[in-house]
């Protein structure tokens, strides 16, 4: 059997979801209760591609804030992609996306 790691950055400003979809994607689980990451977090996927092949999905929860920038940027090496969120009723949020 065949075994791939992804890792997949999930960015975007502060307060935009980011970790929210992550609890819904890998935990089935959604709460209203918002609580800042602090730096970066991560949550594993693990998909069963096709017969022969795993992959686990390293999602990558990197920090809105712009305090951690400078520290967060490290963790981009090796990602092979990235989400990118913003929120459709806030213009500043997407505008933060192209920092």
């Amino acid at each position: 059997q065949y075994e791939r790691l992804l890792k997949v950055l999930v960015i975007g400003d502060l307060g935009v979801g980011k970790t929210s979809i992550i609890k819904r994607y890998v935990h089935q689980v959604f709460s209203q209760h918002y609580r800042a990451t602090i730096g970066v977090d991560f949550a594993l996927k693990v998909l069963n591609w096709d017969p022969q092949t795993v992959v686990r999905l390293q999602l990558w929860d990197i920090a809105g804030q712009e305090r951690y920038g400078n520290m967060t940027r490290v963790y981009y090496r090796e990602a092979v992609g990235a989400l990118v969120v913003f929120d459709m009723t806030r213009l500043s949020s997407f505008q933060a996306v192209l920092k």
